[in-house]
């Protein structure tokens, strides 16, 4: 089973970890790294030095070769023979010096003057470019007739990253416990692994046997296959842990171990909580990164398993782990001696700020974010800082939480470092990553938007087939949201790069991209459109597929052969007289394709000649995203839902209208998807758009119909020119603005804020190749369009509604609107009371005494309003009775303040109303004011043509209403 990073990514994380011990001045760890490396790839009769490192005591030779005169074998039977350098004489050197050249010349020159030599093999943390290196090379050729060999650091963390000698670098660099090599798909040596242990013991001063015991524990904890096997591995990891001769960091690692393996592969981590405690006792004393690292790890698992009944510790104690291990962090971060290690110890810090600080205080996501965002900013001068390796762990977080602002923006900030150190391909890789780990946690929008990142990257580097690829998974994850048209889009541009782009690799796309194209025309409900697309597709498949038309061979094709007979034999039993019609669609099909499908379609054993009408009619709207058969007749109807908007354009079925009505949709539903990003509070309501186009205009015209009564429907006419425009974007904003403006209850300047990072999204968003238009028209020519038949086909089962699917992602904001505050509300509503209270304290024991003004309250109550709810209505009526407003249009700022002076003073024993005065119409008006007050008191904007039952209920919905309230004395 392959887990853990490529070999490629895990040698960037080693280089990181190497150049920490350069940061941290660990010369001897190096040289000890270095002649364990060398021993194992170069020669195996090495001995070390024994003079101080940094003291120069060695005469520059860190640790060198001794002679052997066993002979050299024809063939490597044995390993150490193999690898001798036999009796020439090597010397070893190594430094962390950072400006390498004058150190490796140095060193030259004291090896040389020690005595002979025959190599010189000299190990540098620094990278050292190859033209240095052949320059120095030559040098001490020429200077002192000796052969020199450097290996960097790059080629050392190559050398780490292989299986066999990765235990070397568990044993020198400060390693987090999860970093290891992958192992194979299959063939990884498990059983062989299994099988060597089951006789032995480790040795516990080994790291080797450590690594070879941590392999097992991890497979059988990871893999269900090999699951049975836990306890086993468990056991010999136990040894470490208990034997007293084990040294305390070999222990401290054989006790994360055993607690990861029996929380994760058993779900329980009880058994271990002595080992806990013994872990963290002395968690000040373990400050490398690896052991930091590894504390914080335990530490998440811990609050995980205490939050899922797997781990019965007290709260309390890992309160005090927690605070404790960050005093360690904050402490080291402080002394750190540069970048590279507070980088580190931050990442390690955002793993557990987060966790509750006390018994009795939440977690704080937020912490974390922030710890995160400072390990960025230093990672900016840290350039061998595994910004790939966090990000891999960025995603799996942002996988879990989905649309979380603070941690895509953190995403977004390490694809610009992988971009500009490894390259706009390597960052659109983890973009796209994302987005599959998205789509696996059912996060759809989220992961629209790293695809489309994805897309950006890939287009502009040499990843054409990947974007294509991105592109056509970006067009599945629309039409999964019901937005077939902004699908449509993107597979009509995937199938026209297929098409022309010079790349051979992307041919195969082709049939592929146009498939997609006809599944989107079906699940549109366009029957003429899926044939049209079908036929476009058939000629690519013939040209690109092996055994084309072979049905058994290509599942995709036979699916959507029985697809149009279902068109077919639907048609035949809903409406037969247009058949004839119908089938001049497809009339020089192939026998091979066109006597299946008619047979098929006309069996009675097919559903659509079983069901009765009314069966079939359902079955048709469970099957389809808009009305079947939708593309017949001389006028076009398409419907979607979106952001609990019913949206509908209407258009002429002409080849000269379509693309650009299509564009237009297209491109609203591509909105559609950027507007959720952001909270413009909007009302639930329909949008009807009546598109023209008119081959005399050069530029686009919208406006708004104004209704005559208030309602939810907001109708808009758009005309284009002739082609659509060349640059879509200015329509697309044209369009919207309005739209926008009559759908938004936040003020204009608001919603202009709001919506502004999205704009530029939705420009990124909309490019694909080409416009639209030219990208149908290109797909389907103006003969294949078929206007005639199109035009001839009637309308089927006009009389019949159909119901637009709710897609839940798609569905508007739900929590508090923007602006809501719980601690305003309530002092707002006891302000209410005591004015309300105040302003009608001699009419309310007259009207509660009326039987049938206290019946209307009741009812009001009994719907659900509050009591400040009812008086701020009778309050209103009393104001209106009391107070002119006799003025012409909106009342002035000065009357308002009459009007509020009025409202706050108490009522006079004389100034009480007569029971008359409140009405049900009375009431029903006051009410209405009282909605469109409310809504203007959270800083929204009604207006006159909002729709008092939608404000209502957005009112209830997202700001408090019938919901929030405070104690008082009780109206009746």
């Amino acid at each position: 089973m392959a887990d853990g990073p490529s070999p490629a990514q895990l040698s960037r994380v080693l280089r990181y970890h190497l150049n920490e011990l350069g940061a941290l001045n660990a010369h001897h760890d190096f040289e000890h790294l270095t002649r364990h490396v060398a021993r194992a790839r170069l020669y195996s009769n090495i001995l070390p030095a024994t003079g101080p490192v940094s003291a120069g005591g060695d005469g520059g030779r860190d640790f060198e070769s001794f002679r052997t005169n066993l002979p050299l074998p024809l063939t490597a039977n044995s390993p150490f023979v193999a690898q001798a350098s036999g009796t020439r004489e090597v010397v070893f050197a190594c430094s962390l010096e950072k400006r390498i050249e004058p150190k490796i010349k140095k060193d030259v020159k004291s090896i040389v003057a020690g005595g002979v030599v025959d190599e010189i093999v000299y190990f540098c943390e620094a990278d050292f470019p190859i033209g240095r290196r052949r320059r120095l090379q030559k040098w001490a050729r020429d200077e002192h007739n000796i052969e020199l060999r450097i290996f960097d650091g790059q080629a050392i963390a190559e050398w780490l990253a292989d299986r066999d000698l990765f235990w070397i670098a568990q044993q020198y660099l400060s390693l987090p416990a999860e970093i290891g090599p992958a192992g194979p798909a299959s063939g990884d040596g498990y059983d062989d692994r299994l099988a060597r242990w089951r006789d032995r013991e480790p040795l516990v001063i080994s790291q080797a046997d450590f690594t070879d015991i941590k392999r097992g524990v991890r497979r059988a904890t990871f893999d269900i296959e090999a699951r049975h096997d836990l306890r086993f591995w468990i056991s010999k990891m136990e040894v470490f842990a208990a034997h007293e001769a084990t040294p305390r960091g070999l222990a401290r690692n054989a006790a994360y171990e055993i607690a990861v393996a029996s929380l994760r592969g058993f779900g329980d981590l009880n058994p271990q909580a002595h080992r806990l405690r013994d872990y963290y006792s002395d968690v000040g004393e373990w400050t490398g990164q690896a052991d930091l690292q590894n504390a914080a790890t335990l530490l998440v698992y811990a609050h995980g398993g205490l939050l899922h009944s797997t781990y019965h510790g007290s709260l309390e104690e890992l309160v005090e782990w927690r605070n404790t291990l960050l005093d360690v962090i904050d402490r080291e971060i402080e002394t750190a001696p540069g970048p590279v290690r507070r980088t580190g110890l931050l990442r390690v810090r955002g793993h557990i700020s987060g966790l509750p600080s006390a018994p009795d205080t939440p977690s704080d996501p937020n912490a974390s974010r922030l710890d995160w965002g400072r390990m960025l900013d230093e990672a900016e001068s840290t350039p061998l800082f595994p910004i790939e390796d966090f990000s891999d762990f960025l995603t799996k977080v942002i996988a879990i939480a989905g649309e979380d602002a603070e941690l895509l923006a953190l995403a977004e900030r390490a694809d610009e470092l992988i971009a500009e150190r490894a390259g706009g391909a390597v960052a659109g890789e983890k973009a796209f990553r994302r987005a599959l780990a998205l789509l696996d946690n059912d996060h759809p929008l989220t992961a629209i938007r790293e695809l489309h990142k994805a897309k950006a990257k890939w287009f502009s580097g040499d990843r054409i087939e990947g974007a294509v690829r991105v592109m056509l998974l970006l067009a599945d994850c629309y039409r999964d949201l019901g937005l077939t048209y902004a699908a449509k889009n993107y597979a009509l541009a995937a199938a026209f790069i297929a098409e022309y782009h010079p790349e051979d690799a992307l041919d195969p796309l082709l049939p592929t991209a146009r498939l997609s194209v006809a599944d989107f025309e079906d699940n549109s409900g366009c029957a003429v459109g899926f044939i049209q697309a079908m036929v476009a597709m058939l000629h690519a498949h013939v040209q690109h597929e092996a055994d084309p038309l072979d049905l058994q061979k290509h599942s995709d094709l036979n699916v959507n052969i029985g697809q149009l007979t279902t068109w077919r034999g639907a048609l035949l039993r809903l409406a037969p007289e247009a058949l004839p019609t119908f089938d001049r669609l497809y009339a020089d099909w192939p026998p091979v394709l066109w006597d299946p499908i008619r047979s098929a379609s006309e069996s009675a054993d097919g559903f659509w000649m079983q069901d009765s009408p009314d069966e079939l009619w359902d079955r048709l709207q469970e099957a389809f995203l808009d009305r079947p058969f939708s593309d017949f007749g001389p006028k076009r109807t398409v419907r979607w839902r979106a952001m609990d908007i019913d949206w509908t354009c209407v258009f002429e079925n002409r080849y000269a209208v379509v693309p650009e009505a299509e564009q237009v949709i297209a491109s609203l539903q591509l909105f559609a998807v950027i507007l959720l990003r952001v909270d413009l509070v909007t009302l639930p309501g329909e949008v009807h758009i009546d598109v023209r186009v008119d081959p005399t205009r050069a530029e686009p015209a919208f406006e708004e119909v104004e209704p005559s009564t208030p309602t939810t429907i907001r109708t808009f006419s758009l005309t284009l020119p002739s082609g659509g425009p060349p640059d879509p974007w200015p329509m697309i904003q044209g369009v919207l603005a309005p739209i926008l403006g009559a759908l938004s209850l936040l003020p204009p300047k608001e919603a202009a804020e709001a919506l502004s990072d999205q704009m530029e999204a939705l420009a990124g968003e909309l490019f694909t190749a080409r416009p639209y238009p030219e990208l149908y028209r290109d797909l389907i020519s103006e003969e294949a369009f078929g206007e005639a038949i199109r035009q001839a086909l009637p309308t089927i089962e006009p009389e019949r509604d159909f119901e637009l699917r709710k897609i839940e992602a798609l569905s508007g904001p739900t929590g508090p609107g923007p602006g809501y505050d719980a601690d305003e509300a309530a002092l707002s509503i006891e302000q209410r009371y005591d004015r309300s209270f105040a302003y009608l304290r001699h009419t309310l024991p007259v009207i509660l005494a009326d039987p049938d003004v206290r019946a209307r309250l009741a009812a009001m109550r009994d719907e659900g309003l509050k009591d400040w709810e009812i008086l701020s209505i009778l309050a209103n009526i009393a104001l209106n009775a009391r107070f002119s407003f006799d003025v012409a249009g909106r009342p002035s700022r000065e009357v308002m303040e009459k009007a509020k002076a009025e409202l706050n003073r108490p009522e006079e024993p004389d100034e009480a109303l007569s029971a008359e005065a409140f009405s049900d119409e009375a009431i029903r008006v006051n009410r209405l004011m009282f909605i469109g007050a409310h809504v203007g008191s959270w800083g929204l904007q009604g207006g006159r043509m909002r729709d008092p039952d939608a404000l209502e209920a957005l009112l209830i919905r997202r700001y408090g209403l019938r919901r929030d309230d405070v104690d008082h004395e009780p109206l009746f």
